[in-house]
């Protein structure tokens, strides 16, 4: 069984965290995704999602200047202005709906929870990119 359908048949963030943690894809300090905003502002938010993700603890300092240039690290930040498929870039990172669906984990939160917009970019990051350090020149992603 993958991690993927053990997370499907858990009912609530909790209980994956949990399952995460136990399979050692979370480190032992990191707190529970509610579904709200977590403590630990901006940066706290950006190491709970490089630990789900299993990232490299150095990428924070990239990953929160591109979350600044992207939302101020406000994680209610929509774009007022659609893309070409008429999504609004939402969230810490500023992910579209469909890409945010695309790389979140399944019950961890919504778009607009930080650290789940945070674990949806940095897996798109990952994907696209292979790292934060290979982002466009441009800043954006």
């Amino acid at each position: 069984m993958s991690l993927l359908d053990m997370l499907i048949g858990q009912d609530d963030a909790q209980s994956n965290y949990a399952m995460l943690q136990s399979l050692g894809g979370i480190s032992s300090n990191s707190q529970v995704p509610s579904g709200a905003p977590m403590s630990g502002g901006p940066r706290g938010w950006i190491s709970q999602a490089l630990d789900i993700t299993n990232s490299p603890s150095k990428w924070v300092n990239p990953l929160y200047d591109l979350m600044m240039r992207e939302s101020g690290g406000d994680p209610n930040a929509r774009n007022s202005t659609p893309v070409a498929s008429g999504e609004h870039a939402q969230g810490l990172f500023q992910t579209i709906p469909s890409t945010f669906q695309a790389h979140d984990l399944p019950r961890l939160g919504g778009i607009n929870d930080p650290v789940s917009n945070a674990v949806a970019a940095i897996r798109y990051i990952i994907g696209r990119y292979g790292s934060p350090y290979n982002l466009p020149s441009s800043g954006g992603y």
